[in-house]
């Protein structure tokens, strides 16, 4: 409690601060920095690092002390940092603050703003508004603009090595028999990116050696990595690895161990009371949290 307290005091007195400004060499090299700290798990020290190009209103470090602020629980400073960068139209700022209000986390939940904000970042190029955008249009959280295409969207998103949009886009080669292994490419690209449902795809293609060769060990260290993530998909189709030794030693424990942590998870999404169909706003697409080869602080 008394760190989070210091860390929230010494941002706030440094960005308050007006530094020399940095070179363009110089700024790109403290984003880097920053995000191998946080990466590593010191956001206290990539705060710090980074406050004074906040102080400047740098967009892209107030986005990535942003990101800091909101995977400590900060979300009203993480949404107050996002809209001094979004005042400088930086299109990642943007999405995010727009996730903030879908969520209605530091922020009044307004659904509406959200989707403004997801259309406004995906026109300025960020591949998370344009997934979030699509995203919106195919729950019906809003009607689609003119020139507005969902697939579109995603494609974009997908050259953009978005994970999300690589494996939208996949699955949407997929529906199409003539492009399936097109398709199934983009799946791989996402699941290599470190998508967590990609893996599953590729995981249960492997099994089945469907469209690329059979192999249950490459299936099973996909599942393994994704059901790492929490994903219930993941440990239910690893359960079934386990119990019947597709690829792994048979495991009948670790098989009922994942079968009991996908039941948990199942019985408290059950117990969540979900909103009203017509405030239901899209999942959000925003950068993962810290994991290695990924510098989070800079999308």
């Amino acid at each position: 409690m008394v760190s989070a307290i210091l860390s929230a005091l010494l941002a706030q007195a440094a960005l308050a601060q007006t530094p020399p400004a940095a070179s363009p060499a110089e700024t790109a090299s403290i984003l880097q920095e920053a995000s191998r700290l946080f990466r590593e798990g010191r956001s206290f020290d990539a705060k710090l690092l980074l406050v004074p190009l906040a102080g400047r209103d740098v967009p892209d470090a107030l986005f990535a002390v942003g990101r800091i602020e909101e995977s400590e629980g900060m979300y009203a400073r993480a949404a107050e940092l996002y809209e001094r960068a979004a005042k400088q139209k930086h299109g990642p700022s943007i999405n995010n603050l727009g996730a903030l209000y879908a969520e209605g986390l530091g922020v009044p939940r307004d659904p509406a703003r959200a989707v403004a904000s997801y259309r406004e970042a995906a026109q300025l190029g960020s591949a998370d508004g344009m997934v979030n955008l699509a995203l919106a249009i195919i729950t019906r959280a809003t009607t689609a603009q003119p020139g507005e295409s969902p697939s579109e969207l995603v494609e974009r998103a997908a050259n953009l090595n978005h994970p999300v949009g690589m494996r939208l886009h996949g699955s949407t080669l997929m529906l199409d028999a003539a492009r399936q292994r097109l398709g199934f490419g983009w799946l791989e690209k996402a699941a290599a990116a470190g998508d967590p449902p990609a893996m599953v795809d590729v995981a249960l293609a492997k099994q089945r050696g469907q469209i690329t060769a059979r192999d249950f060990e490459g299936a099973a260290k996909l599942l393994q990595t994704a059901s790492a993530t929490g994903l219930p998909a993941a440990k239910r189709e690893l359960a079934t690895v386990y119990e019947l030794g597709l690829g792994v030693p048979t495991n009948a424990a670790e098989a009922q161990r994942l079968r009991r942590e996908v039941e948990i998870a199942e019985r408290a999404a059950a117990s969540r009371t979900p909103a009203p169909a017509s405030q239901n706003a899209p999942a959000n697409a925003r950068p993962a949290q810290p994991s290695p080869g990924q510098p989070n602080l800079t999308r």
